[in-house]
């Protein structure tokens, strides 16, 4: 008799140990995807992101400017936005056909070099620069993406001439910005 007890008694703590860690679980999962997305003037990150793509009127759209002014809040967004791949044809063919609410929940498909432009120009102007960013554009330089190369180039140009005092950590840092960021004929404050 004993030795039934025993394991009945096993068999209970087991399934209650089951139950606690997958209601531990559970909530984890649940407060994970209730955590709100970081967002500026009533909007996410991400849609600022995702408009600013789509915008016709470029980097010089309303979203861009936003962007800007958001600071360093927006620079997460901004990386994912730099290292996003294009979406799928299928999603891309399916986003115009869903319907409303779900649209404005997913975001608008687009391609990856506009993004990536438009990411590393906002990166570029955001005031001051942390060396998370610069960091991150340096790592785009050695993708061996064309598109992105040159973007990151021209945004660490932009930060490099806005901000003197960080010349000599990106010359150290990074030599071959010069090549890469220089216009012949054209001054950029690095040091030929």
């Amino acid at each position: 008799m004993l030795g039934c007890t025993t394991s009945c008694m096993i068999r209970r703590y087991k399934k209650t140990l089951l139950l606690s860690l997958l209601l531990v679980g559970a909530v984890l999962a649940f407060c994970i995807w209730l955590r709100p997305e970081p967002s500026y003037q009533g909007k996410r990150l991400d849609q600022w992101v995702s408009e600013m793509a789509t915008d016709p009127d470029g980097s010089q759209g309303a979203a861009c400017r936003t962007l800007c002014q958001a600071g360093p809040i927006a620079v997460p967004a901004l990386l994912d936005g730099l290292h996003k791949k294009d979406d799928s044809r299928f999603y891309t063919a399916l986003w115009p056909r869903l319907p409303a609410f779900l649209q404005r929940r997913l975001a608008r498909p687009v391609t990856r070099y506009t993004l990536r432009y438009r990411c590393a120009y906002v990166l570029g102007c955001i005031e001051p620069s942390t060396p998370k960013i610069v960091r991150e554009l340096r790592h785009a330089l050695t993708t061996g993406d064309a598109g992105q190369t040159t973007f990151a180039a021209q945004a660490l140009r932009m930060i490099a001439e806005r901000e003197p005092q960080r010349i000599a950590e990106l010359e150290r840092s990074l030599p071959e910005l010069r090549q890469v960021a220089t216009v012949p004929g054209e001054h950029t404050g690095l040091s030929a």
